[in-house]
């Protein structure tokens, strides 16, 4: 056999309906499209067969806003509400201390929960 001529099966929106059916996630992506592309490609030792799969995800905010955005903001607000209200030098130094052990604390914990790149730490991280 001197030919060999690969092809797929099922049609794209087989294969989308099948690829979701497997793609399990906790809620962070979300699988948007597949699209499976298949062309000849002809080279000096003859005709090649070649398939492409292409898959489409995108980011959900919802984890980055529950986790991150809102947190953040509070312990800011908090922060911010202290340094305003009618209370003495060493409460208001004792609720600073409190509020960088907070973020410290949530800087630990979203380490654990976001995904980690290896080319430069999380901004959350430097700061």
């Amino acid at each position: 056999v001197t030919d060999l001529v690969i092809k797929t099966r099922r049609t794209p929106a087989e294969m989308m309906k099948d690829s979701q059916s497997y793609f399990l996630t906790d809620g962070e992506w979300k699988f948007t499209n597949l699209s499976i592309i298949e062309h000849i490609e002809e080279l000096d030792d003859g005709e090649f067969s070649v398939v492409t799969y292409v898959i489409s995800m995108e980011r959900r905010p919802t984890l980055y806003i529950l986790n991150l955005i809102l947190p953040t903001c509070a312990l800011y607000l908090l922060d911010m509400a202290v340094l305003f209200g009618p209370s003495s030098l060493e409460e208001k130094i004792n609720f600073q201390i409190a509020i960088i052990l907070g973020s410290s604390m949530l800087a630990v914990i979203l380490n654990n929960i976001l995904p980690t790149s290896s080319n430069k730490p999380p901004v959350i991280g430097t700061h």
